[in-house]
C-alpha cells in the first residue's frame, strides 16, 4: 500500500533578505502502521546567494599555505572560507553568528576524520568535507571519494542538471567538468556539488530505501528556478530512530516541487540556523531531546550581500578580472546605492589590506567614476602602477605579431629590474589573464619556459595549472 502524505503550515512563512523560510507538520501514513508526522523546514533563496564555507581554511594564510601545501598533480585546490577556533569546526548558529552578511546555513556534506586525507592541511584540524564541491570558481581540495549518487550542477542562469557519478569527468587539464564524454569549460558553472545519494531525479522521488529513520537534510534545485535546503525531523526527539526514512523524505520534496535533490549529511549534523527577523539572533530551527548537533568543517550558507561572491572571486587566483566584475556588478552596485557601504566597502577594505590581491585597473577606473571608496580605490590603483608598467611592456611586445618571444622579453627586461618582484608578479597575472580572455595571442617556446620558471613560484597554484595550459 501506497504511503500517504499530508502537510500543514507549522508557523506562517518568514521572509528575511533573499530567503523565504517555511515550516510545516506533514503526517505520513503506512497502512496499518502508526501516522507519523515530522517537521518540515524549508529555506528557498536564489542561486546567487549561496555560498559554501570550508572550515579548514585560513582566510588569513589562504595565500602562505597554498604556496606551501598545494597539490597541483593531485588536484587539490581549495575551498575559500573562515575557520572556527574549534579543530572540529563549527555549527551553524556558530557560523551565523562569524558572518554578518549571512541570513542562513545550513550542515554541508559528510566529513571525514582523523585520516590521510586531512594530512595535508596541517595544524590541529580533525575534520574534513567529503565528496567534491565547486564554488564559483573555488574548488574542493579532491574529486570527491563517493563511488554512487552523482553530481548536482548549476550554470552561471542557475540552470540545474544531473550527472551520474559514473559518467562524470574533469577534463584532461582539471580544467573542465564532462559528461559522457561532452566537456564544458568549469567556467560555465556557478555551483557543482557531489552526494553519494541522489534524492530526487526530474521531479520524481529517486530513493527506495525505506529501512532507517533519521533526521535528514538536502539541497534541491526547484522547478521554478529557484534554490532550497531543507531539514526534516521529529522535533524533541534524537536522531538515529526519528525522522523520514530516505524514501519519505524524497517524496516529501518532490511533493514541494523540487527538481532534483540530493542528500546532505543527517543524523546528528542536521541543522538549519535562521537570523531572526525581529530580533536579529540565530536561531537553530532543530530543536533535539539533548546535546547539540555535529560540529562540521563545511556548511552551506545564505548570504543578504554579494560579498562572498565577490571575495572567492578574487581569492580563488588573486585576481579580480574585468569579467568577473561584470558577472557581479549589478548585484554589488544595487546593493550598494541601498545599503550605502557594507559589501563593497569591506571588499575594499581587505583588497587594502591583503598585498597579494590583484583589481583589474579596468575596475578601479569605474570605481574612481562612480565615486565609490575613492581613497580606498586610490591606494590601491597608486600600488598597481608599478604592476600595470610591466603588463604594458608584455602587451606591447605581443601586439605586433600577436605572439610574444624571448628575444622581445629581453629588450624590456633590464628595465623592470628596479620594480619589486611582488609588482612584476602583479603585472605578469594581468598578462596571463590577457592571454586567456585572447586566444589569438601566445608565447615561443623559450619565454613560456622563462615566464614558468621566473614567476610560478610566486602566484597562486591556480596560475600553475593556467601556465600548463599555455605551455601545452
Amino acid at each position: 500500500m501506497a504511503k500517504t502524505y499530508h502537510c500543514t503550515a507549522a508557523t506562517p512563512s518568514t521572509t528575511l533578505g533573499p530567503v523565504t523560510l517555511t515550516e510545516e507538520n506533514c503526517t505520513i501514513g503506512d497502512g496499518d502502521q502508526p501516522d507519523k508526522t515530522v517537521r518540515f523546514v524549508q529555506a528557498t533563496f536564489p542561486l546567487n546567494t549561496l555560498s559554501v564555507f570550508d572550515m579548514n581554511i585560513d582566510r588569513a594564510n589562504t595565500l602562505s599555505r597554498l604556496e606551501k601545501q598545494f597539490d597541483v598533480e593531485g588536484f587539490k585546490a581549495l575551498l575559500t572560507g573562515r575557520v572556527a577556533a574549534n579543530p572540529d569546526g563549527g555549527t551553524a548558529v556558530e557560523v551565523l553568528k562569524e558572518l554578518p552578511s549571512a541570513v542562513l546555513v545550513v550542515g554541508g556534506i559528510y566529513f571525514a576524520t582523523d585520516d590521510e586525507r586531512i594530512s595535508w592541511l596541517g595544524g590541529d584540524r580533525t575534520r574534513q568535507a567529503d565528496g567534491f564541491v565547486f564554488d564559483n570558481g573555488a574548488l574542493s581540495y579532491e574529486r570527491g571519494n563517493f563511488e554512487s549518487g552523482g553530481y548536482l550542477l548549476f550554470d552561471q542562469q542557475g540552470v540545474p542538471s544531473f550527472v551520474p557519478k559514473k559518467e562524470f569527468g574533469f577534463g584532461d587539464l582539471n580544467d573542465k567538468f564532462c559528461s559522457q564524454g561532452h566537456c564544458e569549460p568549469r567556467e560555465k558553472y556557478r555551483l557543482v556539488v557531489q552526494s553519494n545519494r541522489v534524492l530526487v531525479l526530474d521531479g520524481h522521488a529517486d530513493e527506495n530505501r525505506d529501512d532507517v529513520a533519521d533526521f535528514a537534510s538536502a539541497l534541491s534545485a526547484n522547478r521554478d528556478g529557484s534554490v532550497s535546503l531543507t531539514v526534516a525531523f521529529e522535533p524533541g526527539k534524537e536522531p538515529n530512530g526519528s525522522g523520514p526514512t530516505p524514501l519519505e523524505f524524497a517524496e516529501l520534496l518532490a511533493r514541494h516541487e523540487s527538481r532534483f535533490a540530493i542528500n546532505l549529511d543527517g543524523g546528528p549534523s542536521t541543522q538549519l540556523a535562521f537570523r531572526h527577523r525581529s530580533l536579529g539572533i540565530p536561531n537553530d530551527l532543530v530543536p533535539r531531546k539533548a546535546g547539540s548537533p555535529n560540529r562540521m568543517p563545511q556548511l552551506f550558507v545564505v548570504n543578504s550581500t554579494p560579498f562572498p561572491e565577490l571575495w572567492k572571486a578574487v581569492t580563488d587566483d588573486d585576481l579580480l578580472t574585468i569579467h568577473e566584475w561584470n558577472r557581479l556588478s549589478p548585484w554589488i552596485l544595487e546593493n550598494w546605492e541601498k545599503n550605502g557601504v557594507s559589501t563593497l566597502s569591506q571588499f575594499l577594505e581587505d583588497a587594502v589590506i591583503n598585498r597579494n590581491w590583484v583589481i583589474a585597473p579596468a575596475i578601479l577606473r569605474k570605481l574612481h567614476e562612480i565615486g565609490i571608496e575613492p581613497q580606498k580605490v586610490a591606494i590601491i590603483a597608486e600600488r598597481q602602477k608599478a604592476a600595470e608598467t610591466v603588463y604594458t611592456a608584455f602587451r606591447q611586445a605581443t601586439e605586433n605579431d600577436k605572439r610574444l618571444e624571448m628575444r622581445e622579453i629581453s629588450a624590456f627586461w633590464s628595465s623592470l629590474e628596479g620594480i619589486p618582484q611582488s609588482d612584476r608578479r602583479a603585472g605578469v597575472l594581468f598578462f596571463l589573464d590577457f592571454l586567456r580572455s585572447h586566444p589569438e595571442c601566445s608565447l615561443d617556446e623559450r619565454s613560456r619556459s622563462f615566464l614558468s620558471k621566473a614567476f610560478g613560484p610566486y602566484i597562486n597554484p591556480i596560475w600553475s595549472l593556467r601556465f600548463r595550459k599555455i605551455e601545452g
